[in-house]
């Protein structure tokens, strides 16, 4: 009877886990692309920065008449 007991309790859990391991690996799949979106919006922020920094150095050093020195 043991047997038969730890029987059904492993079809029952092979039976939850043919419907849980799917769900994860959607989940996987979406995070995975979230944080390919994430990234590449985190590059385009990053030369955003770039380009008002470069701006706003170009800005200070045409009212400096060009004798700014950039660091």
């Amino acid at each position: 009877m043991d047997q038969d007991t730890d029987r059904e309790h492993l079809i029952d859990r092979l039976l939850s886990l043919r419907v849980i391991v799917p769900v994860f690996a959607e989940e996987l799949a979406n995070s995975r692309r979230q944080s390919a979106r994430l990234r590449l919006e985190n590059r385009s922020l990053l030369e955003q920065v770039r380009q008002l920094k470069r701006q706003r150095l170009d800005a200070s050093d045409s009212r400096a008449g060009g004798d700014a020195v950039r660091v």
